[in-house]
């Protein structure tokens, strides 16, 4: 829901942080081209390295975004992962309870229990289908550009996901469909000189489906700011 203009900046701004969530649920709805204009738009204000902006955007929708979703599930199933960039060997410490927090929120919202592993396996292939986002949006880095072009496309997909929250369009950042990095690349004529680094999908939430009835948890300031004064 958009922020009440009238108000405080600062309050609008606050409505943006606490209602934004990763849906993982959509309606078939398809989002018209003026409303993801300003979307990215919006999106496109974020700082970078030197100005460099090294973002590309493949948005993929309609026949384009049902291939792409039925290569990455077949992929799924007779492939292994070919990621452009590696993610984590393991979560540790307060990095692991976390990232279990947020994954047995989802699996009890779902009505999927610890034992269930079919279930499990099954959350995990939407992944795969976008959620049923009608519209999502590959988000890559040209490889020549070093790593700090990595952290200014983390702060674009933020922005993608702030802008997403303050226009109404429900949204989730995804890691999962870049395990298959190669074949988005081929699908979508993404040259071998970019890293894929995930997608990001667009649409309306289902309101009432069981996935969007969680919200993950977050850390208190004390435990990641650290002040240093003298």
């Amino acid at each position: 829901m958009k922020p009440d203009t009238t108000r405080p900046r600062t309050e609008a701004w606050r409505d943006v942080v606490e209602q934004r969530h990763s849906c993982r649920a959509f309606t078939d709805e398809v989002l018209d081209d003026a409303l993801l204009t300003e979307l990215f738009a919006l999106a496109q204000r974020t700082p970078s390295w030197c100005n460099a902006q090294p973002w590309q955007v493949d948005l993929v929708t309609g026949p384009a975004r049902h291939r792409l979703a039925a290569a990455l599930e077949i992929a799924y199933d007779c492939r292994p992962p070919q990621w452009d960039i590696e993610p984590p060997v393991e979560y540790l410490g307060a990095h692991q309870v976390r990232r279990q927090a947020a994954g047995a929120g989802l699996y009890r919202a779902t009505g999927v229990n610890r034992y269930d592993m079919a279930g499990r396996v099954a959350q995990m292939r939407r992944n795969f289908e976008f959620f049923g986002a009608p519209q999502v949006a590959v988000i890559s880095v040209g490889s020549a550009l070093g790593e700090y072009a990595l952290v200014d496309a983390g702060g674009f997909m933020a922005s993608v996901l702030w802008s997403a929250e303050f226009l109404g369009v429900a949204a989730i950042a995804q890691a999962a469909p870049a395990r298959h990095s190669d074949l988005i690349r081929g699908a979508l004529g993404i040259g071998d000189d970019h890293l894929v680094i995930g997608c990001i999908a667009l649409g309306r939430a289902d309101p009432d489906h069981q996935a969007n009835q969680f919200r993950t948890g977050r850390a208190a300031p004390d435990e990641v700011l650290r002040m240093h004064r003298t």
